[in-house]
């Protein structure tokens, strides 16, 4: 009987731990994803936000125009195959609230309906020659980016299965102490 009960105490214990340290390290990953992108989105804002004041700077017109390049690892090379750029997260506005910048699906120059909506006014000479509008469409991580959330998940991964792997030995020794007087 103790033997039985030593492996069901043992089983339980294991069973209790996975299941918080899975839902802790679900919570912990998801806060931190989500804290990154966040910051990863203000870079963004503030990465357009300094493309389109010089721009303006250098031309004095938003004509031509390209508020955000991407990234290298992600423009096509010989043999890939390349997506189609979806919707961006902020699109550029001038200072009549029409697009100034290509944007898939809304032509250059189409005028926005902007009322309500948490624009953020790019100054020149504190003149305000655009807007840049959210979309609400995340950033998309870069290859750094994505290298360093699957980094993280994979830590975390590692440091649960160890807790657990220590739960389990931990629940082997206790439950002999344990049971001893039964």
């Amino acid at each position: 009987m103790p033997r039985t009960l030593r492996l069901q105490l043992t089983v339980t214990f294991t069973l209790v731990n996975l299941l918080v340290l899975t839902l802790l390290s679900g919570v912990v990953f998801g806060f931190g994803r989500q804290t990154y992108l966040n910051l990863k989105r203000e870079q963004v804002r503030l990465d357009i936000v300094n493309n389109v004041r010089t721009h303006y700077q250098l031309r004095g017109t938003l004509a031509g125009l390209t508020p955000q390049e991407r990234p290298p690892e992600e423009t096509a090379s010989p043999g890939h195959r390349q997506d189609p750029p979806g919707q961006p997260p902020f699109i550029v506005l001038d200072s009549q609230y029409r697009v100034a910048a290509d944007v898939p699906g809304t032509p250059r120059g189409t005028p926005v309906p902007v009322t309500g909506r948490d624009l953020t006014a790019v100054r020149v000479q504190g003149r305000v020659v655009a807007y840049l509008l959210p979309t609400g469409t995340p950033p998309q991580p870069d290859a750094t980016s994505r290298a360093f959330l699957n980094r993280a998940g994979l830590a975390l991964a590692a440091c649960t299965l160890l807790t657990l792997t220590l739960a389990v030995t931990l629940g082997v020794l206790l439950s002999r102490p344990l049971l001893a007087p039964l």
